[in-house]
């Protein structure tokens, strides 16, 4: 039943890349380099997001995967390389919970994975101080049974700590982002 779901994600992933007409796209706009690392505490940490095509492509074949990876453009296939080697080289335990985390976002409803996909990319855009803070609440959030965790919700406390749009965040987080264990 995994390997199903792996190989229908894999699928919807690459359709598009497949029934794309090859029109050359414009050159994305640079990104500003990252900042150094070395300087945020591990609370700060971007979350991962579990439905990128690097973590689909780990359960291919090698054959499989140059198949995949040459449907698509050569900027894409170069960055998803580099991914590929950065993953290859992770412990068995760490595939292994990010392979749980794709399973868990696979058997969301499409709607409620595109608003996690939203919400994780607007999570990583937050200056890191902030997303330390959310990071602590959502952990917090995660840990606590449904009723207490609708009453943390509804607190005057959490209401003014974050913004309209950083609550629902949270909320969606917290009830549906794929960390392990849970």
């Amino acid at each position: 039943m995994r390997a199903l779901t792996i190989a229908g994600l894999v699928w919807l992933g690459l359709a598009p890349c497949m029934v794309a007409e090859k029109k050359p796209k414009p050159a994305p706009p640079p990104r500003p380099a990252p900042a150094g690392r070395a300087g945020l505490s591990q609370g700060a940490a971007k979350l991962n997001n579990p439905a990128q095509p690097v973590q689909r492509l780990l359960q291919m074949t090698p054959e499989q995967r140059e198949r995949a990876l040459s449907l698509m453009p050569p900027q894409q296939q170069e960055r998803i390389r580099q991914r590929l080697e950065v993953l290859d080289r992770l412990p068995p335990a760490e595939k292994e919970r990010r392979l749980q985390q794709l399973d868990a976002l696979a058997s969301l409803p499409p709607r409620e994975q595109n608003t996690l996909r939203r919400h994780i990319q607007t999570f990583n855009n937050l200056p890191a101080d902030r997303r330390m803070a959310m990071r602590r609440e959502i952990a917090g959030l995660r840990r606590m049974p449904e009723g207490d965790r609708q009453a943390r919700l509804a607190s005057d406390d959490f209401k003014n700590a974050y913004t309209p749009a950083e609550r629902e965040m949270l909320s969606d987080l917290a009830r549906n982002y794929p960390f392990a264990g849970r």
